[in-house]
């Protein structure tokens, strides 16, 4: 299982679903290919797309979605069990958390 499928969920309403992880190579992709969630401005969603391409167009990335708030060294910041909490694109509030609902 090389990733997961997840859904962004905010008290505003705003919500998506994108798949993140690393796809295995293929003949499409030889050396295979690192997907994450990030924000797409134009057509105003989530979307799964390679890192590179997220870097390179300037989208916001989300990292580490779903799991609980780490700090620098890895500590736990947040209670165990409690999902970090990211910037919602749609109303601009760090309240945004992502539910994990299944692998691909």
């Amino acid at each position: 299982m090389p990733g997961h499928i997840i859904k962004a969920h905010c008290v505003c309403g705003f919500t998506g679903t994108v798949q993140v992880g690393f796809e295995p190579p293929s003949a499409e992709f030889p050396q295979g290919r690192e997907l994450v969630a990030a924000f797409d401005a134009s057509t105003h969603g989530l979307v799964s797309v390679e890192r590179a391409e997220a870097e390179r167009n300037g989208m916001p990335v989300y990292e580490n979605p779903y799991q609980e708030q780490q700090d620098q060294n890895g500590q736990p910041v947040s209670p165990p069990g409690e999902q970090a909490r990211f910037l919602c694109p749609e109303c601009m509030n760090n309240i945004m958390w992502f539910e994990l609902l299944g692998t691909w």
